[in-house]
């Protein structure tokens, strides 16, 4: 049996940010309303109001997902006396019993106060503390102190400052806010204020340092991961065969992730427990993955790392325990489910997956969710001692991966004509250009139209009548890849590059020392002349003359 999530709605507010500088009395509340389940965003628009002085403000929206909507409101006013913004949220535009007001207090325009200070737990913790006026740049040290930090260091925007600290925050901590420091306009905070904050204990979690995919040979071959409150974590690998690239980049990137089963398979999974030299809570603390094993057995291709973790590997402190037992949850690879057992038994290195041959193997949206409560679960996706933190939901995922190629051949190409390829390999360890590599453009049947070595200037010529899709440069035992679908070329669509194609004769330019002269100027023009048949002798003349733009001409010339 199933069914259908319950629709609730939440609301976000962040402090409120001063307005353009141009426009000091102007205020602006940003915030975010949350959904269970999809929306659509004219409904949701419906659901919030904002008002100050019976004044109603106009609200602009910025719909991320179909449940995730971003709001800003930019027209609140700094008076003479300290106002009041009024936002109201409703679930009757959603057919739904939801009612939540809050009340946002507006500085009057002559008051430069502390608004607030908070704890955020973010990329990297660190203390909020929001002003009513732009805070000038200047040197907040005496200024703003937080307790137990070390080496603070300050960061002004607008009217927001962040201090980080180069130790954790300890969970309840106090701010020193001291008068005397600047706004914008040169004033002076006249009141200081002792805040006391406490910082909520950041969710577990795991992350990639970086974007890249392609990773040069090493003889330790390192990927770099931060983890925040764990213990361990639990590393899958999926491979798509070096055989099998062309097939993958027919329909992705080297980033993609879509129909993984028919290019590959997973071939490694491994449970990594994570030593601590010191007390690492509440922090990312950096580690690298030695993957130098696996490419060793399983060489060339691309490999899809994926990392998530479960209860057991998590050092967050739940005082009642779980809510209940952990069901089994089945390990995702993005468009590839293998059944697996627990990743604690998980063996080292894997060489069969269940049923990763049968139709089981495919993925399934009801397997996914089956043996718990949807809006159970999604209710407690934030909350570390629910099963429902460890399922992945589209605002929130345990599991992240990553793109790996290893190769250390770079490769460039660039089509100056519809039917000539020109690409360049370079070696990205010593940015040396590669000779005698062998380079090949594939069609999209994946059939070889054109091959080529590249020479000692780094350059490979191919020339195809066949529109190609994939340029594939092997040396040294190694390949690189390159897609050449148009939409992946480097635009240049502010630069005249089209250019006329010589049918016969010779190819000639003019150009000047300056595009513009007055009556009386002496103009200095050089001619270049394209001739690599040698089709003109030596010292031939170039006769030209010069013509205004009523068409009369004013001179000739001719040189040799």
């Amino acid at each position: 049996s199933f069914h259908v999530a319950q629709q609730t709605l939440a609301l976000e507010l962040e402090p409120l940010r001063a307005g353009q500088t141009g426009a000091p009395s102007r205020q602006i509340l940003s915030g975010t309303v949350q959904t269970a389940d999809d929306e659509i965003p004219e409904k949701i628009e419906q659901t919030l109001k904002a008002t100050q002085s019976q004044r109603v403000l106009a609200i602009r929206w910025t719909h991320v997902t179909p449940r995730a909507h971003m709001f800003e409101i930019a027209d609140i006013e700094r008076g003479a006396t300290t106002g009041e913004v009024t936002v109201a949220l409703s679930g009757t535009p959603l057919g739904i019993r939801h009612a939540d007001t809050r009340s946002i207090s507006v500085p009057s325009k002559s008051d430069f106060q502390v608004m607030s200070a908070r704890g955020v737990s973010d990329k990297q913790q660190y203390v909020e503390v929001a002003f009513s006026d732009p805070i000038a740049q200047q040197d907040l040290r005496g200024l703003i102190d937080v307790q137990g930090g070390k080496n603070l260091r300050y960061v002004i925007t607008q009217n927001i400052v962040q201090v980080f600290s180069a130790d954790p925050w300890e969970k309840s901590i106090r701010a020193v806010v001291s008068a005397g420091i600047k706004n914008t306009g040169g004033d002076a905070l006249k009141r200081g204020d002792t805040i006391d904050i406490t910082f909520e204990a950041m969710l577990p979690a795991v992350r990639f340092i970086g974007e890249g995919i392609i990773f040069p040979t090493t003889d330790h071959l390192l990927v770099p991961i931060e983890v925040a409150n764990l213990n361990a974590v639990h590393v899958e690998a999926f491979h798509v065969y070096k055989d099998n690239m062309p097939q993958f980049l027919q329909r992705e990137g080297l980033d993609g992730s879509s129909d993984l089963k028919r290019v590959g398979r997973p071939v490694w999974r491994k449970t990594i427990s994570l030593t601590q030299e010191k007390d690492p809570k509440n922090r990312w603390v950096r580690y690298a993955l030695d993957l130098s094993e696996l490419v060793k057995q399983h060489p060339g291709g691309l490999y899809r790392l994926s990392l998530t973790f479960r209860s057991e590997h998590v050092t967050f402190a739940c005082p009642g325990g779980m809510v209940e037992a952990q069901p089994s949850v089945p390990f995702w690879l993005d468009g590839a489910y293998a059944p697996t057992p627990a990743p604690t038994s998980l063996p080292q290195d894997v060489t069969t997956a269940g049923d990763w041959e049968s139709d089981a193997g495919e993925e399934s949206y009801w397997d996914y969710y089956e043996g718990g409560d949807y809006y159970d679960y999604y209710s407690n996706r934030e909350n570390p001692c629910h099963p429902g933190f460890y399922r992945d939901f589209y605002d929130h995922k345990v599991t992240v991966t990553q793109n790996i190629v290893v190769t250390d051949l770079g490769m460039i190409a660039k089509t100056a004509s519809p039917d000539t390829v020109r690409i360049y390999v370079t070696n990205l360890k010593s940015a040396q250009p590669v000779a005698q590599a062998r380079v090949a453009l594939l069609n999209y049947q994946q059939q070889e139209i054109a091959t080529a070595m590249t020479d000692t200037s780094v350059e490979a010529v191919l020339k195809s009548d066949t529109k190609p899709y994939l340029a594939i440069a092997t040396a040294q035992g190694q390949s690189s890849y390159l897609r050449l679908a148009n939409n992946a070329a480097l635009s240049v669509s502010h630069f005249d590059v089209g250019g006329t194609a010589v049918q016969r004769g010779v190819k000639g330019f003019f150009y000047g020392e300056r595009g513009v002269w007055r009556p009386g100027d002496d103009m200095h023009l050089t001619f270049v002349l394209h001739d690599p048949a040698e089709a003109l002798p030596a010292k031939h003349p170039i006769h030209f003359p010069l013509t205004n733009p009523r068409g009369q001409t004013l001179g000739q010339a001719a040189r040799s």
